[in-house]
């Protein structure tokens, strides 16, 4: 498609810049040979005339044997000049537009042209008849002649300029057809190229038509989440207003409640100072009793009282939603202390664990150090006296050092300072490890101790605050015992 594409433009470039000039340059050309037959028949009549009136007969005018037709060059160089040099110019141009235009016009026309130009010597000689003879030309004639070679000089610009457009039409043309001819010369890696680009680009477009829809679609979600968020906003404002307004209402009640509780209040405080002592005592026993009984329900006495059946006055609990709420509180002590008892079979157990687990610790650590120390005993036996007498003489100022620096390391490490002291003031290394081996024992025992009174302590701790939780659930049940079981 590209290449005819590009053909058909070379053609309209072809038929529009080359037809045009093609045809004014024709019919220029047959109007100037028009008018160059016309003056030199008009000029060769003149020269004829004169001729006569001279008196010569075309014998040659200044002609002699020796040196043929010079007058008549003279003439023509003279006439030239006065013609000026534009014309020659322009009929050298003339005639080289006329030769490269010799393809594109007819047969006929180019037999016109060069026979007109064929013409020119006789022209020539007429003019310079003329130019001898007419010594009487008029002004009027060398204007005329004039404004035909300007004529002629502007025929000719307009020529080279078609002529100009024609051969740049055809360089554009040909860039056409070369660029057209490297497009076919292209290698078919470039045309696989361009093929991919091509599938690139489709895979590309289609890819932001699925983006672009993906973000309307999320765009549109987003919009639906928003208006579903500013209803959800929209109602619990509402309910927040109408929860504002109960609660206004509520507070105004606890008020005028307050308000009444303190007019009552101070209503029994004139009635208790009505009374005597003892009355006074009775009353202030009744409403305590009356307070705890109140203070005192739990979840439990309320789902008993919501499955009791019994109609009391007083909106007050009966007996036997007061029995039944006591003998679940017991059940629930009970359930309580099973489960302390089941804590601290399991605390005996990993007590007992621990100390067998430190006693066979300590075995084996009192084991290991026998052997140890048996072994050194052997080693000890087995060299001589005297090599250790001359070793100990020989490095004596060393082992001491040694000694000393093994003391000094030992004591601080170890806490107590009586410890520290009994290991600078022993020499001997072995009687130094049976001391730090003593001294991790009794630790290892004081730790054992440690771990034993620290079970026992929360022992007793939680038996302690077992006997509070019974103390206070017994006093509980005496406050509520006075209230005897009423019948049903």
């Amino acid at each position: 498609m590209k290449g005819l594409v590009l053909f058909f433009q070379v053609n309209y470039l072809l038929a529009g810049k080359g037809r045009c000039p093609r045809g004014q340059s024709e019919a220029r050309s047959i109007k100037r040979e028009k008018k160059q037959t016309k003056q030199e028949e008009g000029k060769m009549e003149e020269a004829e005339e004169d001729d006569m009136a001279c008196g010569d007969l075309g014998n040659g005018l200044g002609r002699r044997p020796g040196a043929a037709y010079e007058g008549e060059n003279a003439q023509n160089y003279s006439f030239r000049s006065r013609k000026g040099s534009g014309k020659a110019c322009n009929s050298f141009l003339s005639t080289k537009k006329v030769e490269e235009n010799e393809a594109a016009l007819p047969c006929s026309k180019r037999n016109s042209f060069y026979d007109g130009s064929s013409k020119n010597p006789v022209t020539s000689l007429t003019r310079q008849k003329s130019s001898e003879s007419s010594t009487e030309m008029s002004n009027e004639e060398l204007k005329r002649q004039l404004r035909e070679a300007l004529e002629e000089t502007e025929i000719l610009k307009v020529e080279l300029e078609a002529s100009q457009r024609q051969l740049e039409g055809k360089d554009e043309a040909l860039k056409i057809l070369q660029s057209m001819a490297v497009f076919n010369k292209a290698t078919s890696h470039t045309k696989a190229m361009l093929q991919k680009t091509e599938e690139e680009k489709r895979t590309l477009e289609k890819e932001i038509n699925i983006l672009q829809w993906e973000i309307e679609f999320d765009q549109d979600r987003f919009k639906n989440i928003e208006d579903t968020w500013t209803e959800k906003y929209d109602r619990i404002y509402c309910e927040n207003a109408a929860l504002k307004e109960a609660l206004k209402l509520r507070t105004e009640e606890v008020k005028t409640l307050k308000s009444e509780n303190a007019i009552l209040n101070q209503q029994c405080l004139e009635f208790l100072a009505m009374l005597d002592v003892n009355k006074q005592k009775v009353v202030q026993e009744n409403m305590s009793l009356n307070r705890s009984n109140i203070t005192d329900i739990t979840g439990l006495e309320l789902a008993v009282l919501g499955a009791c059946t019994c109609n009391t006055s007083g909106g007050q609990p009966c007996s036997c939603a007061k029995m039944a709420a006591v003998t679940r509180k017991q059940l629930l002590h009970l359930k309580q202390e099973i489960e302390l008892l089941k804590k601290s079979k399991d605390e005996a157990y990993i007590m007992a664990d621990a100390f067998r687990i430190a006693f066979e610790q300590q075995l084996m650590q009192r084991k290991d150090q026998a052997l140890r120390l048996a072994e050194v005993i052997k080693i000890k036996k087995e060299t001589k006296f005297i090599n250790w007498k001359r070793l100990k003489e020989d490095g004596s100022v060393k082992l001491q050092g040694n000694k000393n620096n093994l003391g000094q390391k030992l004591s601080s490490l170890l806490s107590s300072d009586a410890d520290s002291r009994k290991v600078e003031e022993l020499d001997n290394p072995h009687e130094i490890l049976k001391i730090l081996i003593d001294l991790i024992n009794d630790k290892e025992e004081a730790l054992a101790h440690q771990r034993k009174v620290s079970y026992m302590l929360a022992r007793a701790m939680e038996l302690k605050e077992k006997a509070w939780a019974e103390d206070t659930e017994g006093h509980q049940g005496k406050a509520v015992q006075p209230v005897g079981p009423s019948g049903p």
